[in-house]
């Protein structure tokens, strides 16, 4: 059982900036736990930190109950997969898989055990007589791999270990990356800088921008229910569409303006926003181009959510096979829609959309934060 718990964790340099600040993190036993966000965020950093490679400036680092914070690389017993695979290019497979044994004298026959038990799990049991220089970016990768697991630490780090590969391969070891942590059954943090390959793999997820965690949360959670402005936008292919606007009040009901037609809020937020005085306030509607579509795409169950028909006019559509993305304009805002169809259509073309409200997010305008956050959390806006 592996348990990490950081506390008010800061790097600190030289110059007194902060790479990273205050950051406060629980990953439990069997956790895939993803660091993701922009670059320079503080995510491979705060891993270096866990792994004992930087110096904590600040806080605590506690792992299975122990403080950890001065404890060596060693002494932590993890292990750590980087971007660029290092592996001993004078060395078979093998030997790179089996050294870490090596340097701990594990017996022969042991470590002979371990290795191909390891190439198995990994599906390189016919490479372990290679040398490095033969092996393809991924079979590398696959070897980097097999030599951090194979003496089971406590932890596995992971520093963007998909990043140098090329599109096609990358999705393929996303799908291997996924079976190994079942199959291993361990713990594994994990940094990426790429929102799909956090919402893929983890189990729980760590967003993070100028250093500064901005939520810990499932993949669903995050999607759904983002705490602020950043994580809306940063979460999600194509992104969120903003729509800055007014929210005004009808009888016990909240509605926007959109184009020129009101769309509503369903009655469990507008009762809220209304609770919290948000008639007449400037706000800033956040609403996944998924959620703007034709009306052959609702679900049954959605249709109580569903806007009146808004007319728009196509600045730009890209057919995917299964669906169209559709681009335009709604006032200064420029927007994306998602037809799950493939659909036909042109610049300056007309089509008509509608908007699914039951995920809309409203964010403040001056904060960024989602208004109904604690609530959406708390399970009060499921009208």
């Amino acid at each position: 059982m592996s348990k990490l718990l950081l506390k008010n964790v800061c790097k600190k340099y030289d110059d007194e900036s902060y790479a990273v600040k205050n950051v406060n993190l629980e990953v439990d036993d069997k956790d895939f736990l993803i660091l993701v966000g922009p670059s320079g965020c503080g995510k491979s950093t705060t891993l270096r930190m866990i792994a004992g490679l930087e110096e904590i400036s600040e806080g605590e680092m506690w792992l299975d109950g122990q403080f950890a914070n001065y404890l060596t690389h060693k002494e932590r017993d993890l292990s750590m997969v980087f971007q660029n695979y290092a592996l001993y290019p004078m060395m078979s497979v093998y030997d790179n898989i089996a050294f870490s044994l090596k340097v701990r004298k594990v017996d022969k026959a042991t470590i002979k055990e371990k290795v191909n038990k390891v190439a198995e799990i990994l599906g390189i049991q016919e490479l372990l007589k290679r040398m490095p220089k033969e092996l393809s970016g991924g079979q590398k990768q696959r070897v980097a791999i097999a030599s951090a697991i194979i003496r089971n630490p406590k932890i596995l780090l992971m520093d963007e270990p998909l990043s140098n590969l090329d599109a096609k391969l990358r999705n393929h070891m996303r799908v291997e990356m996924s079976k190994l942590h079942k199959k291993l059954n361990n713990t594994i943090i994990y940094v990426t800088h790429d929102q799909t390959e956090a919402m893929t793999l983890g189990t729980k997820i760590v967003v993070l921008k100028d250093g500064i965690v901005h939520q810990v949360d499932t993949p669903e959670e995050l999607y759904n229910n983002p705490i602020n402005k950043f994580v809306a936008g940063f979460i999600g292919s194509p992104s969120m569409n903003f729509i800055k606007c007014q929210l005004k009040q009808e009888n016990d009901e909240m509605h926007f303006i959109f184009g020129n037609e009101k769309v509503y809020l369903p009655k469990s937020k507008s009762k809220l926003l209304i609770k919290k005085s948000y008639e007449n306030k400037n706000v800033i509607i956040g609403i996944r181009p998924e959620h703007i579509t034709q009306s052959a795409d609702i679900k049954d169950e959605d249709k109580e959510h569903v806007s009146s028909v808004i007319n728009i006019k196509v600045e730009l559509s890209e057919m995917l096979g299964e669906k169209t993305n559709v681009y335009f304009k709604i006032g200064n805002s420029e927007l994306t829609a998602i037809f799950k169809d493939s659909v036909n259509l042109s610049t300056g073309d007309e089509a008509q959309i509608l908007i699914n409200t039951k995920n809309i997010c409203i964010f403040d305008e001056t904060t960024g934060k989602n208004i109904l956050y604690d609530e959406v959390k708390g399970g009060l806006c499921d009208e």
